[in-house]
C-alpha cells in the first residue's frame, strides 16, 4: 500500500478537504531563500514529506542539500541541483521547482523571515492532520475486512502504521551502515599518521588520549588563576595549526584580552610590553607582526561574543558557523562552565550547570564538533594532593558526561610557580591517572612539555 492510497475515502464517508496550506508552504520556502542560515531552525522540525506541494518538498530538499554541502541556496546553486536531480523530483522534471522557484522570488516583498517559525509551525500541523485522518481513514477500512482473523488484523493494523511513519525523519541508523563506515575510516587511519582526533599540541596527552574526539564533550579544570585559559588558548592554536575551524565562547574576557594573549603566545612577547606599547623596539613589532600572520595562516579562529549565554543561542552560533565557508567549527572550547546559563531556571544551582552540560554534549553530538569545556574547581582542591572528579565546583554531572577529564595542579606553588602537572582523571577510551608536566611562562602566557 502507498501512502497516497490512504487519502481514499472510504464508502459512504463524504470526503472533505484535505488539511493543507499552501500559503505557509511558500511563505516558510521564500523566508528561507531570503535567509540561508534560516534552514539551522527549520530542519530539525520538518521534512520534505511534510510539504502537500510535491515540488515544495523536493525544493526543501533541495535547500537542505545546499546546507549539507555547506552551498548558499540561492537561484542559480539551487536550479543547478534541480537540474542534476531532474530524475528524483516530482514527474521526473526540474521544470515544476524551477517555476517555483520563479514565484517565490516574485514574493519576496510579502514574506517577513521573521515569522519563519510560524510558518514552519502551520506546516507541521497541516502535516500531522492528514496523517490522522490517514490512520483513521486506513483504520475504518480495516473494520470492513471479513478475509483476515485477529492476527491477520494486528499484523495489517502494523504495516499501515509502518506506512504512515516512513513519512517521518529516521533517527536511528542500520548496524551494518555504522560497521561499514567504521571500517571505512579504520582503513583509511591504517594508511595514515595522522591522529583520529583533533591534536591536543601536547605530543605525550595525544599518545594518551588520541586528541579530541568529534560528538564528545572534554572537561578541563583548574583553580581561578591557575592558566586554564592560557591552555585551552594553546589547544585551539593547535587544532587552527592541524586545519581545524575552531570557535571560542569565553564568557569572562572580551575578544581583544583573547586577542592579547593569542599575540603574546605566538610571538613571544610579554604581556607586560603588550600593555605598555611604547616600549616595543623595532624587532618586537617584527615578532608581532610575525606572530599575527602565524595566528591566521591557519584554520580559522572564531571568537563568540559575551552575548551568547545559553546553550540553545550558542548551538546556532556553531551551526551558523559551519554553515559558513570561511569559517566552520571542528573544536569549540567554552570558557567556562559556571557562567552559562540554564535553558530553564529550575531546581538548585548544581541542577542547572548539570543541565548545561547535559545540553553541551547534545550540542557536541549534533554539530559534530569536539567540545571542550572550562571548569572551576574547589577550594578545596588546593593543596599538595592532585586534584579528584569530586573536586568539579558546583555539580560533578559534567565530570561524568565528559569523554576526557583533564585538570590543572600546581605541586609547588612556592618553590616551584612554574611547574604546572595536567593530570588525566578519566579517559573512557585509553588510559587514565596520567601526569603530563608542563612548564608554564605566565609573562608569554605559554605551557612547553616537559621531557622526562
Amino acid at each position: 500500500m502507498q501512502v497516497s492510497d490512504l487519502f481514499q475515502a472510504p464508502a459512504g464517508v463524504v470526503e472533505s478537504p484535505v488539511p493543507t496550506d499552501g500559503h505557509a508552504e511558500r511563505g516558510l520556502l521564500t523566508a528561507l531563500l531570503m535567509d540561508r542560515d534560516a534552514i539551522i531552525h527549520v530542519r530539525p522540525i520538518l521534512a520534505p514529506a511534510d510539504f502537500w506541494s510535491a515540488e515544495a518538498g523536493a525544493l526543501y530538499r533541495l535547500i537542505c542539500a545546499c546546507y549539507e554541502r555547506r552551498e548558499p541556496p540561492d537561484m542559480v546553486v539551487l536550479a543547478s541541483e534541480a537540474q542534476a536531480q531532474a530524475a528524483s523530483l516530482p514527474g521526473g522534471t526540474a521544470t515544476g521547482v524551477l517555476a517555483l522557484m520563479a514565484d517565490l522570488f516574485r514574493d519576496y516583498a510579502s514574506v517577513q523571515p521573521v515569522h519563519l517559525l510560524y510558518y514552519a509551525e502551520r506546516v507541521r500541523q497541516a502535516a500531522q492532520q492528514r496523517r490522522r485522518i490517514q490512520i483513521g481513514q486506513a483504520l475504518f477500512q480495516l473494520g470492513y475486512r471479513t478475509d483476515l482473523d485477529s492476527d491477520g488484523i494486528a499484523a495489517e493494523q502494523a504495516r499501515i502504521l509502518a506506512a504512515l511513519w516512513t513519512q517521518e525523519p529516521v533517527h536511528g541508523v542500520a548496524l551494518h551502515r555504522v560497521l561499514s563506515d567504521l571500517l571505512a575510516d579504520l582503513s583509511t587511519q591504517a594508511t595514515s599518521a595522522a591522529l583520529p582526533g583533533i591534536p591536543t599540541g601536547f605530543p605525550t596527552l595525544d599518545r594518551t588520549i588520541y586528541g579530541w574526539e568529534r560528538g564528545t564533550i572534554n572537561l578541563l579544570g583548574a583553580l581561578t588563576s591557575s592558566g586554564k585559559t592560557a591552555l585551552a588558548l594553546h589547544f585551539a592554536c593547535a587544532a587552527c595549526a592541524a586545519g581545524v575551524p575552531v570557535c571560542l565562547l569565553s564568557l569572562e574576557m572580551d575578544a581583544p584580552a583573547i586577542g592579547r594573549r593569542l599575540l603574546a603566545m605566538a610571538s613571544s612577547t610579554g604581556m607586560d610590553l603588550l600593555r605598555r606599547p611604547a616600549q616595543l623596539a623595532a624587532h618586537d613589532w617584527q615578532r608581532l607582526a610575525d606572530g599575527a600572520a602565524a595566528l591566521t595562516r591557519g584554520a580559522p579562529l572564531t571568537l563568540f561574543d559575551a552575548g551568547v549565554t545559553t546553550v540553545a543561542t550558542l548551538q546556532t552560533e556553531v551551526q551558523r558557523a559551519q554553515a559558513d565557508p570561511t569559517q566552520g567549527c571542528g573544536l569549540l572550547i567554552v570558557d567556562y562552565l559556571q557562567l552559562m546559563e540554564g535553558d530553564r531556571r529550575s531546581g538548585t544551582r548544581e541542577q542547572e550547570v548539570a543541565g548545561v552540560s547535559r545540553a553541551l554534549k547534545r550540542l557536541a553530538r549534533q554539530c559534530h564538533c569536539a567540545v571542550v569545556v572550562l571548569a572551576q574547581l574547589n577550594d578545596g582542591a588546593e593543596g599538595p594532593e592532585p586534584p579528584q572528579l569530586r573536586d568539579f565546583r558546583e555539580s560533578r554531572g559534567p565530570a561524568m558526561d565528559a569523554t576526557v577529564v583533564l585538570a590543572l595542579h600546581r605541586p609547588d606553588p612556592l618553590n616551584a610557580p612554574g611547574r604546572i602537572d595536567l593530570h588525566n582523571l578519566k579517559n573512557r577510551d585509553g588510559e587514565r591517572s596520567t601526569i603530563l608536566p608542563l612548564d608554564w611562562n605566565g609573562r608569554l602566557q605559554q605551557f612547553t612539555e616537559v621531557r622526562l
